[in-house]
């Protein structure tokens, strides 16, 4: 449901504006869900935030899959809407304890490795963000 919605079932030559989301969220959606849910069930300290991203994200988007399943209507991209909040700040949770994992590593160069994939992540998200933003089409 996350990797492959249905869309709208229209041809998308038909929209003059197609709504698109970072690959780089995209990417660690379901990756990131998942370790907030380890987060949530096994570690003890500072569940509050993983509960609160889970509560979000079940309550605005893990509704529709039973509703999809039990009616059989397609499940439309824009549902998945509201709880980009909610996967935006779980990939953010997920970077910020991995940089902190970093930082107690004791080895220099797992240390340099890990932080230079976090930096070249960000960076790319930065440069997509930007490519599919409107402020690119504001200046062409």
């Amino acid at each position: 449901w996350i990797l492959n919605p249905k869309g709208s079932g229209l041809n998308p030559s038909q929209f003059s504006h197609r709504m698109q989301i970072t690959p780089t969220i995209w990417l660690l959606a379901i990756p990131s869900i998942a370790y907030l849910i380890y987060r949530y069930l096994f570690v003890r300290e500072n569940r509050n935030t993983p509960r609160f991203i889970l509560i979000w994200f079940g309550a605005t988007y893990l509704l529709w899959i039973p509703i999809e399943l039990y009616t059989d209507r397609p499940m439309f991209l824009y549902y998945l809407l509201p709880t980009m909040g909610a996967i935006c700040i779980a990939v953010g949770y997920g970077i910020h304890r991995a940089w902190q994992r970093s930082l107690k590593v004791k080895g220099t160069m797992v240390r340099w490795c890990m932080q230079a994939t976090i930096t070249l992540y960000l960076l790319l998200h930065v440069g997509l963000f930007l490519l599919l933003s409107p402020l690119r089409a504001s200046l062409v």
